[in-house]
């Protein structure tokens, strides 16, 4: 504890060193480090609200400045070089950011719940989880799957209480795009392998969503056009998917995600529609 205590006091001219490097150079591994310095320094969100400012911040004030300073600027700055380019151009800078970003959510969610630029970095997530790199889509996956459930402790935790509206608001902002993005990947660019994990997110939606989700859901599934201009559902195999998606009680986790895969490989046409009538019969 003294260790940490005495190398926090170091922190803000790391950081600072760390920031101008990303901002000249954009090297993911800057991103790394400011992801570690978020576990090591910032408690895990254990955060107080100040009475001055009726704020979150992190008990270390220079810790939590230097924190919320760095992130800020490395985002806006890895925002500013992915659009120089196609997004899949940056599979390494996708990588460490999603990373990054998730450990603040872990560790540091009064920094990064409180970050002008988080509808930004949702839109972008949607982008992310169109590559076809396993990668980027791992990270990508953690940090909305933590953003759209971060499990009942630590909804219990003040900050997530006090912040929680800004997270309901960005989703309603780009809800429909994610969902969209998700069953996109489902269907064609996401590695098999994954697609399990993305189904997560998709019941992460659905779960914590209810109404607007099983909207979007809905709207994608039905859409003629999904996935793409070759038939390859039929209008009954939309009114399956969208029944045991939106089945009440929901299907447990696990099996959930089996339904993605196999909706993912019927999408891929490497199964027969028939896989899904076992989970509506469940």
């Amino acid at each position: 504890m003294r260790l940490q205590t005495s190398a926090s006091q170091l922190l803000p001219s790391l950081l600072t060193n760390v920031i101008g490097i990303f901002e000249a150079y954009h090297h993911p591994s800057c991103l790394d480090v400011l992801a570690t310095a978020a576990e090591v320094f910032a408690g895990g969100g254990a955060g107080q609200v100040t009475p001055e400012s009726g704020q979150m911040q992190l008990k270390d004030a220079a810790a939590s400045a230097a924190l919320q300073e760095a992130l800020g600027r490395v985002c806006f700055a890895a925002y500013t070089k992915l659009q120089s380019g196609a997004m899949a151009s940056f599979p390494e800078l996708l990588k460490s950011l999603f990373d990054m970003c998730h450990k603040y959510i872990c560790f540091a969610p009064e920094i990064i719940l409180q970050l002008p630029s988080l509808p930004t970095l949702i839109q972008i997530s949607t982008q992310s989880i169109r590559l076809r790199e396993r990668d980027p889509i791992l990270t990508t996956i953690a940090f909305l799957s933590t953003l759209l459930a971060p499990g009942e402790k630590a909804l219990q935790l003040p900050v997530w209480q006090q912040f929680r509206c800004q997270v309901d608001a960005c989703i309603g902002q780009h809800g429909e795009e994610l969902t969209r993005a998700c069953l996109m990947a489902v269907a064609d660019t996401c590695p098999s392998q994954l697609v399990s994990k993305l189904g997560g997110v998709i019941m992460s939606l659905l779960q914590s969503y209810p109404q607007p989700a099983q909207q979007w859901f809905g709207k994608v599934l039905m859409n003629p056009q999904f996935p793409g201009e070759e038939l390859v559902l039929t209008e009954e195999d939309r009114q399956r998917v969208c029944a045991i998606a939106m089945s009440q009680p929901a299907l447990p986790v696990r099996q959930f995600q089996s339904f993605i895969s196999a909706f993912g490989s019927v999408c891929r046409r490497e199964a027969n529609s028939d896989v899904l009538i076992g989970f509506q019969m469940s």
